[in-house]
């Protein structure tokens, strides 16, 4: 067997692979979708929603005023004299009183500056449940009961939320967007179906206040780079059971760039390698193109074409079959190879290095995704 063919084996398997995870990653992702919120008889739980605001955060003035519609009462966090607490000032003017309180400052010392910030808004908090989102983050009509409703179940310790990404009208934006619509929103809804919900997304995770105290409260978090990871780590190896509520919501990622675009999702691909090293190493067989690519240089006949042929033919029809309920439109299909090269880029990007840019900060990330030093 000569190096070639056994090449070609190999790149075979790994598509196949690909294939495979594809369609039922797309399928899961439809099947959680598909779902409606519980609907529950009994009173909902009294709850407080706090959100960390930073500056340059797109629609944050229409985010901030859709959390303040939903009925429970929210606490902001910003900066004194930002750009951010004058935003929450104005939503605050315009609201029913009681509605929205500001809390402003500087925060604590510590690494993650949003668990920071939430700290000290935590003694402003009233209610059974504590409702953490984050600033860029609109949610739609219902969100309350859908988030709430999951805890007339005890043995429910924490709810998230998954979320679609809103993209802007450049290329760089639009493929934001898709590495969220057509690659990490599928592969969340698949390791809920098959692993179960171990995780939180920071979208939105709601939580127990006695599960809160119980687990140490925020304070462990202040020098982890994955506060949501680690606070649903903490809430299952306590006992409690993590919900995937049905409702999506909306990513504000305004115009990053491509500069913006690299160094955050490069964040995010460095954070779960540091967090799962085995299961990062693992999501290589997600990445169809390369071996498409592969067999179409290695055998440009019929072979090599129908392999590229069939990856973007599935890929598409993938991403088409939830289209309606993620927002993708035909650019962004046509954008799909590039976002998949993109892609690929990031994931060989986190396999090497361990510094990440988050904010004006470069930071290193250890195990556990522990903030080690700011470098």
């Amino acid at each position: 067997m000569t190096l070639v063919v056994l090449t070609e084996i190999v790149l075979g398997l790994w598509l196949a692979t690909a294939l495979l995870y594809q369609i039922a990653a797309e399928i899961a992702l439809s099947q959680i979708l598909s779902g409606a919120p519980e609907k529950r008889a009994a009173p909902l739980p009294s709850a407080t929603i706090l959100t960390s605001l930073d500056e340059g955060i797109p629609r944050l003035e229409e985010n901030l005023r859709r959390l303040c519609e939903t009925g429970a009462p929210v606490i902001a966090g910003a900066e004194s004299g930002s750009e951010a607490l004058a935003v929450a000032q104005r939503v605050h003017e315009r609201v029913p009183a009681g509605r929205l309180r500001i809390v402003s400052g500087s925060g604590l010392a510590g690494s993650n500056r949003k668990v920071a910030t939430l700290i000290p808004m935590m003694p402003e908090a009233s209610g059974e449940i504590v409702i953490f989102t984050d600033a860029d983050i609109g949610v739609p009509v219902g969100y309350r009961e859908a988030v709430l409703s999951p805890f007339a179940d005890s043995e429910v310790g924490m709810v998230t939320c998954p979320y679609r990404s809103v993209g802007g009208a450049s290329v760089a934006a639009r493929i934001d967007a898709m590495l969220t619509n057509a690659s990490f929103l599928p592969s969340v809804a698949l390791a809920a179906r098959f692993e179960g919900v171990r995780f939180a997304l920071g979208a939105t995770m709601a939580i127990r206040r006695t599960v809160l105290d119980q687990i140490g409260g925020l304070e462990p978090l202040l020098e982890v780079l994955a506060d949501d990871w680690s606070l649903a780590e903490r809430t299952r190896r306590a006992g409690h059971r993590i919900v995937l509520s049905p409702i999506l919501l909306d990513h504000h990622v305004g115009e990053p760039g491509w500069a913006a675009l690299w160094q955050r999702h490069l964040r995010w691909a460095r954070t779960m390698r540091a967090l799962r090293p085995s299961g990062y190493a693992g999501t290589i067989v997600a990445h169809g193109l390369a071996p498409a690519l592969g067999l179409a240089m290695l055998d440009g006949g019929a072979t090599g074409v129908g392999a590229l042929a069939a990856w973007l033919l599935v890929r598409a029809g993938g991403v088409l079959l939830n289209a309606r309920r993620t927002g993708c439109h035909t650019l962004e299909i046509l954008l799909l190879p590039l976002t998949d090269l993109f892609s690929l880029a990031l994931y060989v990007g986190g396999l090497c290095g361990r510094s990440v840019r988050w904010g004006g900060s470069r930071l290193r990330v250890g195990p556990g995704g522990a903030i080690l030093a700011r470098v």
